[in-house]
């Protein structure tokens, strides 16, 4: 089963205000929800097979793969923010960058039953 979805709705800032005394910066939005994260998709493979034993048994054999191309998808985003410094402490360079964490890589699963009917 393949499954596509549209990226889903995320805040970021606009803006960046420096030289805030308060802190290294603080962040302007000019509403919720503005942008959206990359598009997510991934592919689930299964197969099932049924084997009949003698007196009503069976033997089922499942085996998954949940995201089998390993797309690593967005699960949220934050913005990161480096602070060089100078040897007395003093700040030279501040610079923000967006990172993203992906989730749930491939996961191979593999399950096994026994039936008596």
């Amino acid at each position: 089963m393949w499954t596509l979805n549209d990226g889903q709705r995320i805040s970021f800032p606009n803006g960046l205000v420096n030289n805030n005394p308060f802190g290294f910066n603080h962040y302007i939005y000019t509403g919720l929800n503005n942008d959206k994260l990359p598009l997510y998709h991934r592919l689930d493979i299964s197969f099932d097979y049924t084997l009949k034993i003698k007196n009503n048994q069976e033997l089922g054999i499942s085996f998954n793969v949940y995201n089998a191309y390993y797309r690593k998808n967005s699960f949220y985003m934050y913005i990161e923010t480096n602070v060089n410094r100078d040897r007395e402490g003093n700040i030279i360079d501040v610079k923000e960058s967006i990172k993203s964490v992906s989730f749930i890589p491939i996961i191979p699963m593999l399950n096994v039953s026994y039936k008596i009917r």
